[in-house]
């Protein structure tokens, strides 16, 4: 097949794709190898099918009308699902190939066979043509096929009017550009849209043979940070303690104030509060704690029990407001510590929030930006306070690691809010 008939035979596969899912069909069908094609000898073949059912389904590979493996499934969207695995052929000959799903109610459906034959010499290399640019979006990588290790090159197009957002697995792009990637096993790079209340999306799928040989990341050493309050939860106009401890640190603050490595210091409060201590190691890395302090009641004079034989004005009482509420996390991350997002690049990561209000102002946002060594969260920056709700940290990132983030509003007297819940992603080696 040469490469026109590759690229009609890809778009017509696509589209037969997506009207199988709108129809809520339940068929199964082989997308690679396609029907006629030639592997060289001694190689093994890369055989993948979708199939389009709801509620998940098992797939099996057959050749020659034998079972031969099970299939790797992952879901793509909504009812359709795509298998992958791998076939090593025993010798040069013709083959037929087709695939089994079993679905969660029970049935069986069994694709159409596609022919493969397998070269008694190697057949000659023919590189595929890019894939043309849809009309309303594209998405294409140069090369589909790579070594690991190898680089390639993603290129995509956006032409619908006023997105809201463009992301390319999960991280914001520009409605045009493109990106190298070196992928070290088999990936599919989704480019997702939404706009005017709709989800547009493009895969595109890379094969990569081989494996890479990871460089292992030598543990950095670390300090230990303890920070707590002889009580958390106070009556209002009552005091407690707050106490610290840290180890192996160059510099350390509390609510942005250096203090000493070891100390503590009384607070007395009409209002719940949150206090932070940051901690600059002397390995270079930052550590940060909070302890928030709740507080029930408010503080207010009482009446005298007394009548005043001149009626005296009644007191003037002045509440604080409470603090600013906790802002939304919108992106990147899961709230499933156990589930984080994984992230295709980490190098241009904005972190984005909901902006919230207060009677005193907001002064601006802080962020909580951790990273996970071996089960202990290391604080990273940015410490600044940020005046929009949005704080670019991929300099901050590093490939391989786990990171969790959170925000809070900083009023116009200096108070911070309630905390946003933690969100979870993680950065891909290269």
């Amino acid at each position: 097949m040469n490469a026109r008939g590759y690229l009609v035979w890809l778009v017509l596969a696509l589209l037969a794709a997506c009207q199988r899912q709108m129809l809520g069909q339940r068929a199964v069908w082989v997308d690679v190898p396609l029907d006629g094609a030639h592997a060289p000898p001694g190689t093994a073949v890369v055989v993948g099918a979708y199939a389009s059912a709801p509620g998940g389904v098992q797939m099996n590979l057959y050749v020659n009308g034998s079972q031969s493996a099970a299939l790797t499934v992952e879901q793509v969207s909504q009812g359709l699902f795509y298998g992958q695995g791998t076939w090593q052929p025993p010798g040069a000959g013709r083959y037929l190939i087709s695939v089994e799903a079993l679905t969660a109610e029970g049935g069986r459906m069994m694709s159409d066979a596609v022919a493969l034959t397998v070269d008694a010499q190697p057949a000659p290399q023919v590189s595929p043509s890019p894939q043309p640019p849809l009309d309303d979006m594209s998405l294409r990588a140069e090369r589909t096929t790579l070594a690991a290790g190898e680089c390639t090159t993603l290129r995509w197009k956006v032409n619908i009017p006023n997105p809201q957002s463009i992301d390319l697995n999960g991280s914001p792009v520009p409605p045009e550009g493109s990106q190298e990637i070196c992928p070290c096993s088999n990936m599919q790079y989704d480019l997702i849209v939404f706009a005017n209340g709709e989800k547009y999306a493009r895969s595109v799928a890379v094969q990569v043979s081989g494996s890479c040989v990871a460089t292992p990341i030598p543990p950095q050493p670390t300090g230990a940070v303890e920070f707590w309050a002889d009580s958390t939860q106070i009556a209002a106009g009552a005091c407690t303690t707050l106490r610290w401890k840290v180890t192996n640190a160059s510099r350390v603050f509390l609510m942005g104030k250096e203090v000493a490595a070891e100390g503590q210091q009384q607070v007395c409060l009409c209002a719940s509060e949150t206090y932070t201590l940051g901690a600059a190691l002397t390995d270079g890395s930052k550590q940060e704690r909070s302890v928030r302090v709740s507080v029930s009641g408010s503080c207010v004079t009482p009446q005298p029990e007394f009548v005043a034989t001149t009626p005296a004005p009644p007191p003037t009482i002045t509440s604080q407001p409470p603090p600013p509420p906790a802002p939304q996390p919108l992106k990147p991350g899961s709230t499933d510590a156990a589930n984080p997002q994984q992230l295709a690049d980490c190098s241009g990561v904005v972190l984005r929030w909901t902006p919230v209000d207060s009677p005193l102002g907001i002064q601006g946002y802080r962020v909580g930006l951790l990273r996970n060594n071996n089960g202990q969260w290391e604080s990273v920056p940015p410490y600044d306070l940020l005046p929009d709700p949005s704080a670019a940290v991929g300099q901050y990132l590093t490939a391989g690691w786990g990171y969790r983030w959170n925000v809070w509003a900083v009023d116009g007297s200096g108070r911070n809010g309630d905390l946003s819940p933690w969100m979870y992603f993680e950065c891909p080696l290269p």
